[in-house]
């Protein structure tokens, strides 16, 4: 059977996109007849590997007598999506590929391999529930040990017998056509069955051989140009009444891309945006050592095989790209001259600033403070002749409390404002607690607040989360606290670049803009 290179190129972009349960055999078909036995020792190591790495995390805990408290949010999904992956492939044998071979095979007895499927299950179920707790003890991780122990040997022993059955006595009953009609149905069956998406990036990029570190989030989260705070599974796990899947792209053998993408806590069949995440969609690894022209077509390719995924997949789709997203043609061409839906695309714009000594020594001129309007200028003189009070104390508290009293007038009843300041109290712990959280309040001369912005760090930058005061505040207050932010993080050295989060309506834009800050532009998109 005859493959364009094209369609090898789309077929095997789109098994790393859903999951391991799509089509794998499909990247296989180069003229041999063994794409389902080739598929099937491909599922095979990818499931056996986590049990492995699970025994080996578990015995340098046990050799210590010590818990990795850091990594066990990360390990407990490791090991709960490991389950999740036993289930669905084998649910896929047991419901499609053994009643397939029995009608073609009259005297087909799959007995032995389903009793394992049903020995394996219980342990499954046994490890899934012991490690789903969120303080474990050292006995608790010497039981999941053990029963992880058990579930290796029993599955040794089943993939063997199963490979060996599948190549020698099944396959060649199948045409290739069937063959991959065959593994176009399991890998259907097992997405449906991994909903909602448990297969976490850990567990995907760990089982193709990095390194063990159940923190990390996406491989590349920090590495890539594209990321973001936003984009930190960490973060987006602090967002009440939300739920999250995380995707990857496996191309030519190692990762290229990532993306997390949103949803309604109770329905995954939509992805949705979110107010406490400016930035999502997909970030690109590093793409180093490779020419330019090429660095562009690849990605073109990546984001062509996401805009379908997403398209085929999903009954809504809201994503808002990090400015780094330049090239979103795929979105544009999309379903380009057929009557299928196509996505909006929406330009917007941020005010991004470089920090420099300025900030200090306040001189004009091709810097930071000369470029600001001198409105903003005069405001900073201002209140330092005011002598105002400023502090950067990141009391939540206090600034959920202000919120909630400068919201309240104007809030739209269609929503519960109780909630939304829960919503924000979890993430600003969250951040407080990581040193993600730089805050600066104003006091008025009844030392009560008037002005409290807050802004989120990461590696690459900080971020302008929100900003309230008074109608009462001066006018030179909230300039000259912002201005106090970026010079704390200029000299403690916690961020050289500033992005002031969206210039999108006209009060607030020109007011950022005013800051002396470059007009850059991101994309939002939608699908409906």
């Amino acid at each position: 059977m005859k493959i364009s290179r094209r369609r090898m190129l789309s077929q095997s972009l789109y098994i790393a996109i859903g999951s391991f349960f799509v089509p794998i055999s499909t990247s296989f078909a180069t003229g041999n007849s063994k794409h389902l036995s080739k598929g099937l020792e491909l599922i095979h190591k990818v499931l056996s590997r986590p049990l492995d790495v699970g025994i080996s995390h578990l015995d340098r805990c046990l050799s210590s007598n010590k818990i990795d408290i850091e990594n066990h949010a990360g390990f407990k999904d490791y090991i709960s999506s490991l389950v999740t992956v036993f289930f669905g492939h084998h649910h896929g044998e047991d419901e499609i590929m053994f009643p397939t071979f029995e009608e073609k095979i009259k005297d087909a007895d799959f007995s032995k391999l389903k009793k394992q499927h049903k020995e394996l299950h219980p342990l499954a179920e046994q490890i899934k529930d012991k490690i789903d707790i969120d303080s474990p003890t050292i006995d608790n991780y010497r039981e999941i040990r053990s029963l992880l122990q058990d579930t290796k040997d029993l599955w040794v022993k089943h993939r063997e017998e199963e490979e060996q059955t599948v190549e020698l006595d099944l396959e060649p009953v199948l045409s290739s056509k069937e063959q991959i009609e065959l593994s176009d149905k399991l890998g259907k069956h097992g997405q449906s069955m991994s909903k909602p998406v448990n297969l976490i990036l850990p567990f995907k990029t760990l089982n193709f051989g990095s390194g063990v570190n159940f923190t990390s989030g996406m491989p590349f989260v920090r590495t890539s140009p594209d990321s973001t705070v936003f984009h930190s599974i960490e973060y987006v796990k602090t967002i009440p009444n939300i739920s999250y899947s995380t995707f990857f792209i496996n191309y030519k053998g190692s990762l290229k891309a990532g993306f997390i993408l949103i949803h309604p806590k109770n329905d995954q069949s939509k992805v949705i945006s979110h107010n406490q995440i400016i930035y999502s969609g997909v970030i690109f690894a590093p793409m180093r050592h490779i020419r330019a022209p090429k660095i562009i077509y690849d990605k073109h390719l990546l984001l062509t095989e996401i805009a379908k995924y997403l398209d085929d997949n999903f009954d809504q789709v809201e994503l808002t790209f990090s400015p780094t997203i330049l090239d979103i043609r795929p979105f544009i061409w999309h379903n380009y001259s057929s009557e299928k839906r196509k996505y909006n695309i929406k330009n917007l714009f941020t005010s991004k600033l470089v920090l420099d000594k300025s900030l200090i020594s306040m001189e004009s001129g091709e810097t930071l403070f000369g470029r600001l309007e001198p409105v903003r200028r005069y405001s900073i003189r201002q209140a330092i002749k005011a002598n105002s009070f400023f502090h950067f104390d990141n009391n939540i508290e206090e600034s959920l409390g202000f919120f909630k009293s400068m919201m309240e007038p104007y809030w739209d009843k269609r929503f519960d404002l109780d909630q939304s300041i829960e919503s924000m109290r979890t993430s600003l712990n969250y951040l407080k607690e990581t040193r993600k959280l730089f805050s600066c309040t104003v006091l008025n001369k009844n030392d009560k607040p008037s002005y409290i912005v807050h802004y989120l760090i990461d590696e690459k930058r900080a971020y302008y989360l929100y900003g309230i005061k008074t109608p009462y505040t001066g006018s030179f207050e909230g300039t000259y606290a912002n201005w106090l932010i970026w010079k704390n993080l200029y000299e403690k050295q916690l961020s050289s670049e500033i992005d002031l989060e969206g210039v999108n309506s006209p009060k607030r834009g020109w007011f950022k803009l005013s800051l002396g800050g470059t007009l850059v532009n991101y994309y939002s998109l939608t699908l409906r």
